[in-house]
């Protein structure tokens, strides 16, 4: 689910929905530190553990534990 023009929600599913928000999250690891690499972007997102959603029997992205989890790489709180 995302936000959708005038102030309604939408689901979204493919590559092509998931690779935006994915890239964002990535931008987000960037702007805390700029020397992030491929691979150390990567592992946060993996260590983010994303949740389950039963019904679309997919899982979505947890951007408040993939930051997290590249700020206690770097030792920051």
């Amino acid at each position: 689910m995302t936000t959708y023009p005038w102030g309604s929600y939408a689901a979204g599913w493919g590559t092509s929905f998931s690779a935006p928000l994915v890239s964002g999250t990535a931008a987000l690891l960037a702007g805390i530190n700029s020397s992030v690499s491929e691979s150390q972007a990567a592992n946060a997102l993996t260590y983010a553990q994303p949740i389950p959603v039963p019904p679309l029997n997919n899982r979505r992205l947890d951007v408040y534990k993939a930051v997290q989890s590249w700020r206690n790489t770097l030792g920051l709180n």
